[in-house]
């Protein structure tokens, strides 16, 4: 930008009471780069400090609109006097911009250093203007050095015969007292004149005369000195804020600061003590920006290219470009081989091209692209055929489609493909029916999968994957009923993973992620086990009884069954093998034997009774038949121990005296008869 304007302060703001917010107009790096002066009712100038005492708004862009605002927290006084706030641009001596042999010309950057200085210039001289001067058509001998602290030392400021600079030969003190002498030696003297007055009538006239000269010349040498007196205050060792008297200070009052060694001089306007000669380090600066003369005239005779790059356009595109990332990427650039690459690139279609990318956005994607490694394969792409392939690319969607593509993500996945195979198989992509293709690719989403698939672990898979013979595979199942079958089994891929916690294989029993019928096969017996919910079982295998005992048993017997057979106790297995069997060819079978104690069984011949009997689930009757003779006798017990009922329309004969045992009963039902003989 330009300055245009000398403003390096503020003009004088006074307290109201409420106003806290107080605008400035000169361009400002840094709220940091402020002072905020404050200065009291009783004239006392204080520093303020940011961020305890005020906050610094600055405008967005500095160039085109400088300045800001500073907010106090606490409303400056009013009053009469009220207090007074200035806002002083103290900007750092110091210059920050290291331009490198050989490197980019960037206007934005030497603009905004021949600012910087042109703003300390500026400071130094609003500094001087404050202070004590020698006007311009002097004599250029004129002297305005002082002598050193230990002459100068109470001693007051003169000009001698010559209009030189220098001091008193005695104190300020030792004056003041000469001063008071003389006062009140005219005080005295008049005295004397008004006492001889009154010895003669004309020696009266003549010493009232001479009494009031001398009074007149007391009352005019107080005056002096004190108007001296105001205007130089001796030695200090701050700034004073009242003058010698205790009165307000005057403007362009003189005193000397002991702590600095320096002359300083109070502007009343601005409130302040103003050194009259810059500082060591201010010197320093100034000698600074008088050595950079040559360079300042280098620059000028470049004002034919100046000229060029001054115009709206060229300066709207340093701006974007002259921003540091990009300048560190043009030093990556400025190699031989990419100037080269530059040449090939600069075409009249590439320019075109390049006009389509010099979009904000493009130039971002610049700065993320700009990386050494992305110039290397910048390297590899420049090659006629890939700037060939770059002009099909740089149509308006292509570009939209390169930002969406210029993610940080997108750029390391560009680093891994940008191999000098895989530019060769770009140059195979690039042709018009590829790029339209890309268009369609070039979406949000199909980059979103794009930077998923584009690590360094799926690229390696990818690679695995596009050999023929997987190719061909892939056909193979690309087929509608394989994606069919794939999309089924996607469904229910719950059951599949089920399945895989069901059925496991292992060498020792699982003991984690168990559930009531998990079936696992253990390889160090060979044998399957099902988990019945607090154990592992082993499943044997069934082998079907042979021998003795065993040859009742079907050969199609289910494994269920077998399973039962097994599993008999050696109680049953005693009775299974005492089983019934033929005796004689005519059928007849022994029946199992056993005295009343002993029964256990639903078909039996009681020897205790010496009768067969059957138990139907509740206790035991006689087998009809019972004892019958050649004599024609039937006995039964006298004892009825289970509850009985007589069959329906049945009747029955018992032989007395009979017994019911306790808790028993007999049933005789409706139109049967029961007698006991």
């Amino acid at each position: 930008m330009t300055i245009s304007t000398e403003a390096i302060k503020t003009s004088v703001f006074d307290g109201n009471g409420s106003t806290t917010a107080y605008g400035f107009s000169f361009k400002c790096y840094s709220g940091a780069d402020l002072e905020v002066v404050l200065t009291s009712t009783a004239g006392v100038e204080t520093v303020q400090t940011i961020t305890t005492h005020y906050t610094v708004a600055l405008n967005s862009n500095q160039d085109s609109s400088p300045g800001g605002t500073v907010t106090m927290v606490t409303a400056p006084a009013s009053g009469s006097p009220a207090e007074k706030l200035v806002i002083y641009n103290k900007l750092a001596y110091t210059q920050g911009v290291d331009l490198v042999s050989g490197g980019a010309f960037n206007a934005n950057v030497i603009e905004d250093a021949i600012d910087r200085n042109t703003i300390l210039s500026r400071r130094a001289n609003e500094q001087v203007t404050r202070s004590i001067q020698i006007p311009i058509s002097d004599d250029a001998g004129t002297g305005v050095n002082l002598p050193t602290e230990t002459l100068r030392a109470s001693k007051a400021v003169v000009f001698d015969s010559s209009g030189n600079v220098g001091v008193s030969t005695d104190d300020y003190e030792d004056q003041v007292a000469t001063v008071a002498a003389s006062a009140a030696a005219a005080s005295v003297s008049a005295s004397a004149a008004s006492t001889s007055a009154s010895a003669s009538a004309t020696s009266a006239s003549a010493s009232s005369t001479s009494a009031s000269a001398s009074a007149t010349s007391a009352a005019a040498a107080a005056t002096s000195y004190d108007n001296f007196d105001d205007r130089y205050l001796g030695t200090k060792s701050s700034d004073p804020t009242l003058d010698n008297d205790g009165d307000a200070l005057v403007d362009g009052a003189l005193y000397f600061n002991t702590t600095d060694n320096v002359l300083m001089v109070y502007d009343l306007g601005g409130t302040t003590w103003n050194r009259t000669t810059p500082t060591s380090a201010d010197q320093t600066k100034i000698n600074t920006v008088s050595g950079i003369a040559s360079d300042v005239t280098a620059v000028a005779a470049k004002a034919t290219e100046i000229g060029r790059l001054g115009t709206a356009d060229a300066v709207a595109d340093m701006a974007i470009l002259g921003t540091a990332d990009v300048v560190t990427d043009m030093n990556v650039l400025a190699t031989a081989d990419v100037v080269t690459d530059m040449n090939t690139l600069a075409t009249a279609d590439v320019v075109t091209d390049m006009n389509v990318l010099a979009t904000a956005d493009v130039v971002t994607d610049m700065n993320t692209l700009g990386t050494a490694d992305v110039v290397a394969d910048m390297n590899t792409l420049g090659t006629a055929d890939v700037v060939a392939d770059m002009n099909t690319l740089a149509t308006a969607d292509v570009v939209a489609d390169m930002n969406t593509l210029a993610t940080a993500d997108v750029v390391a996945d560009m680093n891994t493909l940008g191999t000098a195979d895989v530019v060769a198989d770009m140059n195979t992509l690039g042709t018009a029916d590829v790029v339209a293709d890309m268009n369609t690719l070039g979406t949000a989403d199909v980059v979103a999968d794009m930077n998923t698939l584009a690590t360094a672990d799926v690229v390696a898979d990818m690679n695995t994957l596009g050999t023929a013979d997987v190719v061909t595979d892939m056909n193979t199942l690309g087929t509608a009923g394989n994606v069919t079958a794939m999309a089924t089994c996607a469904t229910n891929i719950a059951g599949v993973n089920s399945f895989a916690e069901r059925y496991r294989v292992a060498s020792s029993a699982p003991v984690s992620d168990l559930d009531e019928g998990d079936l696992y096969f253990n390889t160090t017996d060979n044998s399957i086990y099902y988990y019945n919910g607090s154990a592992w079982t082993a499943i044997v295998t069934y082998t079907h009884p042979t021998g003795a005992g065993n040859e009742h048993l079907p050969s199609a017997i289910s494994q269920t069954e077998a399973g039962y057979l097994n599993g008999v106790n050696s109680d049953i297995q005693t009775q299974i093998d005492a089983k019934v069997t033929k005796t004689s060819a005519t059928g007849s079978a022994a029946l199992p034997a056993g005295t009343t104690v002993q029964r256990d069984s639903y078909l039996r011949w009681n020897t205790t009774d010496t009768s067969a009997e059957v138990y139907d689930g509740s206790g035991w009757a006689a087998v009809g038949g019972g004892n019958t003779t050649t004599e024609g006798l039937y006995e039964h017990a006298h004892t009825i121990s289970a509850n009985y009922v007589i069959t329906t329309n049945n009747n029955a004969l018992t032989a007395g005296p009979i017994t019911i045992d306790t808790g028993v009963s007999v049933t005789v039902p409706t139109g049967s008869t029961w007698v006991i003989a």
